[in-house]
C-alpha cells in the first residue's frame, strides 16, 4: 500500500485488537487508523494508552452522537493524536462538518457513499430546503456554511405538505 502512495489503512484487524494494530503502525509509513466500533470514552482512552492507531476515526453515530465525538477528540488531542470523524453521507454532513471545525485535531471527513457525488446524496432531501446547493465542495474540501445552525435553510411549508397526518 505504501508504494500506491495510500493515505492510510482503516481498520486493518478486529476492532477490539489494540495490539496488532500499533504492531504494524510501528512497521510502516502510511498512518494507521481505527475506532470505528468504539461506544465509549473508555474505550477510547484504553485505544489511546495503547497507542492502537495513529488516528483515531470514531462513528458519531456509535460513539454517543457529536457530544461525545468532540469529547473523543478532546482526548485524542492530549495524546496528540489526530481525529477523523467516521464517514456520513447526505444531509448529516451539515452536522459533521460544524462538529468536525470544532476539533482543532480533525483535519479530515470521511464521506462515504461511492460512486455517487454528495450533491447526488443529499438531493432527495432538497424537496424541503430553500437552497440547491447545500454545501460547497471544490477540491475535496467542504466549505462551512455561514447560515445560522447547521447552514441548512429548511422550507417548513415543504416539510407540512408531505406531513402524514396519523
Amino acid at each position: 500500500m505504501e508504494r500506491y502512495n495510500a493515505r492510510w489503512l482503516q481498520e486493518p484487524f478486529d476492532g477490539h485488537d489494540f495490539e496488532g494494530p500499533a504492531r504494524l503502525a510501528a512497521e510502516v509509513d502510511i498512518p494507521v487508523i481505527g475506532g470505528e466500533p468504539g461506544k465509549s470514552i473508555h474505550q477510547f482512552l484504553a485505544i489511546l494508552t495503547h497507542k492502537t492507531y495513529d488516528a483515531l476515526q470514531p462513528d458519531t453515530r456509535v460513539c454517543g452522537g457529536i457530544l461525545n465525538a468532540r469529547k473523543i477528540s478532546i482526548l485524542a488531542e492530549a495524546f496528540h493524536v489526530h481525529f477523523v470523524q467516521h464517514g456520513t453521507n447526505g444531509l448529516s454532513l451539515a452536522g459533521y462538518i460544524q462538529a468536525g471545525c470544532a476539533m482543532p485535531n480533525c483535519h479530515y471527513l470521511e464521506m462515504i457513499g461511492q460512486p455517487s457525488l454528495p450533491e447526488e446524496q443529499w438531493s432527495p432531501a432538497s424537496r424541503i430546503l430553500r437552497a440547491p446547493h447545500v454545501f460547497e465542495i471544490e477540491d475535496g474540501c467542504a466549505t462551512l456554511p455561514d447560515q445560522p445552525g447547521l447552514g441548512l435553510d429548511v422550507d417548513q411549508e415543504a416539510i407540512e405538505k408531505d406531513r402524514v397526518r396519523a
